[in-house]
C-alpha cells in the first residue's frame, strides 16, 4: 500500500504535484495506529481529524501567515493553542475515537501551519493539491480495507 502511495506521489498523475510524499504520509499515519475498539469508528474519527486539521490549519495560515514579526508571532500563538487543544483531547479523552481525532488534528493542522514564510499566504492550487492527496490516500485505504477483511473487534478482545 505504501509503495502504491509512493508511486502515485512520485508521478503526480496530473492531479497532484510530482514528488509529493503527502499520500504516503497520510497512509502511514492511518495504518500505523491500532488499538482497542471498532476500526470503523476509529477510521471515521481519523478522517474527521484529518479533514478538520487540514482545513483548519490552512485557514489559520491564510489569515495569520506572513513574513512580518507580528504575523509570525500570531501564527506561533495560534499553533501553540492548536496543539494544546489537540493534545488535551488525546490525553484527557475517555473515548478512543476522541483520542484518534486529537492525533490527526495535531498532525495535519501542524503540517498546514508550519510552512515557509512567503508574502502570498493563500494558494488555492496548493490547497487543492493537499486535499486531493488526502482524498486519494483515503480511497486507497478504503479499497485495501474492503479487499483485506479485518478481524472483528469482539474476537480480538476475547
Amino acid at each position: 500500500l505504501l509503495v502504491v502511495a509512493q508511486v502515485i506521489g512520485y508521478l503526480g498523475l496530473g492531479v497532484i504535484p510530482p514528488y509529493s510524499v503527502y499520500i504516503a504520509n497520510v497512509i502511514s499515519v492511518m495504518v500505523n495506529q491500532r488499538g482497542p475498539g471498532s476500526e470503523l469508528l476509529k477510521d471515521l474519527a481519523r478522517i474527521q481529524g484529518m479533514i478538520v486539521g487540514t482545513v483548519g490549519g490552512q485557514f489559520i495560515n491564510a489569515f495569520l501567515g506572513g513574513c512580518s514579526v507580528m504575523s509570525q508571532t500570531l501564527e506561533f500563538i495560534a499553533l501553540a493553542a492548536w496543539m494544546m487543544a489537540a493534545f488535551f483531547m488525546v490525553f484527557h479523552s475517555k473515548e478512543y475515537t476522541s483520542m484518534y481525532f486529537g492525533y490527526m488534528l495535531a498532525e495535519f493542522g501542524t503540517f498546514e501551519m508550519v510552512v515557509p514564510c512567503s508574502s502570498e499566504t493563500y494558494d488555492p492550487t496548493a490547497m487543492f493539491a493537499r486535499v486531493s492527496c488526502l482524498l486519494i490516500s483515503l480511497l486507497l485505504l478504503f479499497t485495501v480495507g474492503a479487499i483485506i477483511p479485518q478481524e472483528r473487534a469482539s474476537k480480538v478482545a476475547g
